[in-house]
Order: C-alpha cells, then sequence, then structure tokens
C-alpha cells in the first residue's frame, strides 16, 4: 500500500496532501464519514451485542468459579467473616432514604377521600356544644357531616399555613408560634 492512501473505517482514500483523491476536502469526509455511521452503525451494534453477551457469559462463569475457589481456600472462621461482612455491605446498600414512610402515609391520606376525624367522637362534641348554649336541640346526620368536612377543610388550611411558617422560619417541625 502506497503512503499517499490511508484507511478510514474500513475504506481506503487517496489522501489529499499527496496529490488529490477520493476525499476532496475535510467537508467530504466528514460527510462519507456520517453516512458511514448510519448505514453500518446497525449491524456493528449487533455485532458488539453478540460479542458483549458472549464475554458478559464467560466473566459472569469465570468470576463465579474464581470467588468458589476463594471461599473454598479459606477456613471455615474467615469464609463466616468473609459472608458477615458481605451481608452488612448488603444491608449498607439497601438503606431507605429519611422519611419515606412519613411520605408515603401523606400520599395515602391525600388519595382517600373519607374523612379523618372519626364520626362519633365529632357528633358527640358537636352536640355537647349544642347543649351548652340551647338544650334539647337535634341534629340532622347531613349536617353534621357538612360541619365535619367544614372542621375538617379548616383544620388542613391552618396546617398548611403553619407548615409554610415553620418553613419560612428554616424549620421543619410546626411549634404553636406558627399557629
Amino acid at each position: 500500500m502506497e503512503k499517499s492512501h490511508y484507511k478510514a473505517r474500513g475504506v481506503y482514500f487517496k489522501n489529499t496532501r499527496h496529490g488529490g483523491g477520493a476525499m476532496q476536502s475535510k467537508y467530504m469526509e466528514e460527510m462519507f464519514n456520517w453516512f458511514y455511521h448510519i448505514a453500518f452503525s446497525r449491524t456493528y451494534a449487533m455485532e458488539q451485542a453478540k460479542e458483549s453477551k458472549v464475554a458478559k457469559l464467560a466473566r459472569i462463569n469465570q468470576h463465579n468459579l474464581a470467588s468458589k475457589k476463594w471461599k473454598s481456600s479459606l477456613g471455615p472462621l474467615r469464609h463466616a467473616q468473609w459472608q458477615a461482612t458481605r451481608t452488612r455491605q448488603a444491608r449498607a446498600s439497601q438503606r431507605r432514604r429519611k422519611y419515606t414512610k412519613a411520605f408515603a402515609e401523606i400520599r395515602h391520606y391525600q388519595k382517600i377521600a373519607e374523612l379523618l376525624i372519626p364520626r362519633r367522637p365529632f357528633a358527640r362534641v358537636v352536640k355537647e356544644e349544642l347543649q351548652r348554649y340551647c338544650a334539647g336541640l337535634r341534629i340532622q346526620a347531613l349536617a353534621l357531616e357538612a360541619l365535619q368536612e367544614a372542621a375538617e377543610a379548616y383544620l388542613i388550611s391552618m396546617l398548611e399555613d403553619s407548615n409554610l411558617c415553620a418553613i419560612h422560619a428554616k424549620r421543619v417541625s410546626i411549634q404553636p408560634k406558627d399557629i
């Protein structure tokens, strides 16, 4: 092969420095590379995938054999220590983030449509307050439910505002001064 030729992606071209040839400019070379990439990238990727699967299986088998040999070369005491450190590492990698349970609980309560204040205790408090002002008054179940809805909506909005106050004060916990 002459020195005036060079190989680009498996195809030989004449070098432009040594007297013209197939590639007239850098632009033409870039165009060719782009076309080659589109035309042959799929087959190249498929070949790489096949090779990588075979190589991966071989590597896994080799690793398994090596680790089995290493474990068997250890005494029973060392093998137990190795297993203990391995379980500790596994446990450390499975640590959950902070507050995940709290956030899950919040999402659960946001999804459900039922009332959160128990019905009977709320009804008892409402009836006690009615009796304090006027004895012998009765209340319909629908009116009691409307009162409970309003009370919950008010409490939720008040607690949301107090949470915003706590965040503004760069705190996480709600304090009485926020309410």
